[in-house]
């Protein structure tokens, strides 16, 4: 097995892609790409501070295992042109990240790509501007992995 993010991430963009609750959803890998699409958007490993996308600790298991856990960062963007409209984009905002939470409990090994993948934490950020208003969350997705020493 190789390194397990490449995996994982892949796994979590294929999913998002395929779960209805996010039908009509930009979903990006990594940052947002320009001309956005959508009034809302998901960016699966992507820091709004431009920090490090992902973090990882690697632990000695027995025998030739290696167990590895990394916070995969990832954001939540919903935005109207209405300025006056932030209650509806907070919604909106926490309704995507609930169907980020029920995609990982239906499947929290993201089809054998990690041993459990779930969201550790989130923060609310709301927005104002003359153009409208918008919530960003940035929430991480805490995965758990082992693979074998020499692979």
């Amino acid at each position: 097995m190789s390194h397990p993010i490449p995996a994982v991430v892949d796994a979590l963009l294929a999913a998002v892609k395929a779960t209805a609750a996010f039908k009509g959803v930009q979903v990006d890998d990594g940052p947002p790409t320009r001309g956005r699409s959508a009034p809302d958007a998901i960016g699966i490993g992507f820091d709004i501070q431009d920090l490090t996308p992902a973090t990882a600790a690697v632990a000695p298991g027995f025998g030739n295992r290696r167990n590895e856990s990394y916070a995969l960062t990832c954001s939540i963007d919903s935005f109207t042109g209405d300025a006056e409209d932030l209650a509806g984009r907070r919604s909106r905002a926490y309704a995507l990240l609930d169907a980020m939470h029920a995609l990982l409990a239906a499947d929290p090994q993201l089809g054998d790509t990690c041993s459990w993948a779930r969201i550790t934490r989130h923060a609310y950020r709301p927005y104002q501007a003359e153009t409208g208003a918008g919530v960003l969350i940035e929430f991480g997705v805490q995965v758990d992995a082992t693979r074998f020493q020499g692979e």
